[in-house]
């Protein structure tokens, strides 16, 4: 009697772990996604895992729309989605909240390179699409190999998702004259960017020599005139080391 009791709790223990692994398999899926096509998910549970597959063939940064809805109502919530690896590897430590809206959706931005990637969404009723625009790095790896950019035109980089936090993109202006500058920076990038004004000559300092972007434009002049003279631009992540942070950004000065 106590060996079929045994043999009766032992098959109970195994369909139970059986079914665990039924449910832990039922709560991922995986939605290969086209761009600029909305998709419609809809899961049992907040804490089911979809993944969103999709490709890129070239450099370049993806916008992201989408939103958390109720079926008993008309509002949109705010989405968190997670930027994954071809291995599903993630590319940044925490979610990100699509927390700015620009009717009919929420947004988020991610600059990526060439290769297949997943975004991760944990929650139970939404709507997710992607847009994918290319884009030509024209930036110098280090300040020797910082790009000239002349007036009025435009110097246009990425900080690639999964690269290293440290990374920072170099261009440099020439002023011929004494004269006030204005900046004008872009970005578009899941959290924000850093352009940065560094003198050629180190006996100048430049007092609030930063402008910070998001997903925003920020036109920004200087309160005195610069001396002439060569100005390297230094476009890297607001904090240093966060490999969490890509995006796309642009500058112009006149």
């Amino acid at each position: 009697m106590k060996k079929r009791k045994k043999l009766y709790f032992a098959v109970l223990m195994a369909l139970f772990t059986m079914a665990l692994g039924m449910n832990a398999m039922a709560a991922t899926k995986v939605v290969t996604m086209k761009p600029n096509k909305l998709y419609t998910v809809n899961r049992t549970s907040y804490d089911d895992l979809t993944y969103h597959k999709f490709k890129v063939s070239k450099p370049g940064y993806i916008t992201v729309y989408g939103y958390s809805y109720s079926m008993y109502s008309n509002n949109k919530y705010s989405l968190r989605v997670q930027l994954y690896n071809s291995r599903k590897k993630p590319l940044e430590q925490y979610a990100t909240s699509m927390s700015e809206y620009s009717k009919p959706a929420y947004k988020t931005f991610y600059a990526v390179k060439q290769g297949i990637y997943y975004l991760g969404v944990k929650d139970k009723n939404y709507k997710l699409k992607y847009s994918f625009t290319p884009v030509k790095d024209r930036s110098g790896a280090s300040q020797a190999k910082a790009v000239n950019v002349n007036r009025n035109k435009k110097g246009i980089g990425l900080l690639v998702a999964g690269e290293k936090g440290t990374k920072t993109d170099w261009f440099k202006i020439r002023l011929t004259r004494k004269q006030k500058v204005t900046f004008t920076f872009t970005a578009r990038a899941n959290d924000h960017l850093r352009l940065q004004i560094v003198p050629a000559n180190p006996k100048l300092f430049i007092w609030g020599s930063s402008i910070y972007a998001k997903s925003t434009t920020e036109k920004v002049s200087t309160k005195d005139a610069f001396p002439a003279g060569t100005y390297y631009i230094k476009i890297s992540r607001m904090l240093t080391g966060d490999k969490d942070t890509s995006g796309y950004y642009s500058f112009s000065w006149r």
